[in-house]
């Protein structure tokens, strides 16, 4: 996974404590029984999909959520100049995209 330009160790550190904090979040708040965690890498690009069967919630609040766990993942995404797609649908359940530039 280091083989692109300017993906140092710094980098991969924030991609995967992305996806660790994803991880954490489900058992807190999801209230899932299922997670599917995939990781796809192509070319230059590297996908994270998270997706859960749990309670799903509305994605108009994390505009101006300023929780830990989802202030950290925007942040890291940020730092690596991701993009992050959340979908989620009350009941059933949620799914987050993450793709890097690697």
């Amino acid at each position: 996974m280091g083989s692109g330009a300017g993906w140092t160790a710094s980098r991969r550190s924030s991609s995967t404590g992305s996806c660790r904090k994803l991880a954490e979040q489900y058992p807190q708040h999801a209230a899932a029984t299922e997670v599917l965690v995939q990781l796809v890498r192509e070319d230059t690009r590297l996908n994270v999909l998270v997706e859960d069967n749990g309670r799903g919630f509305d994605t108009g609040i994390l505009a101006g959520n300023k929780g830990a766990g989802w202030t950290n993942i925007r942040s890291r995404v940020e730092y690596l100049k991701g993009k992050i797609d959340v979908h989620s649908e009350a009941g059933k359940g949620t799914s987050v995209t993450i793709e890097f530039t690697i």
